[in-house]
């Protein structure tokens, strides 16, 4: 099971890219706060920005996350 599924090169691709686009959008919100809902930009000044960063990038779903690194972070 670890081997055929945990470590399969498939997974590890589709994980490492994942990664990849989180690290991208957390650094990208850092500098572009404008971009998260007026919700959470309201809680940086109580809970700092790193911190409000990591939390809406936590309570994404996986669709709606693909469809915030679309809208930001790729280029057309």
């Amino acid at each position: 099971l670890y081997q055929r599924v945990y470590r399969h090169p498939d997974v590890i691709k589709i994980r490492r890219r994942a990664q990849s686009h989180l690290q991208a959008m957390f650094a990208g919100y850092v500098q572009h706060p404008e971009w998260m809902p007026e919700g959470f930009r309201g809680r940086i000044a109580q809970a700092g920005l790193e911190r409000t960063v990591g939390d809406y990038l936590a309570g994404m779903t996986d669709r709606y996350c693909r469809q915030q690194y679309r809208q930001h972070f790729v280029r057309t």
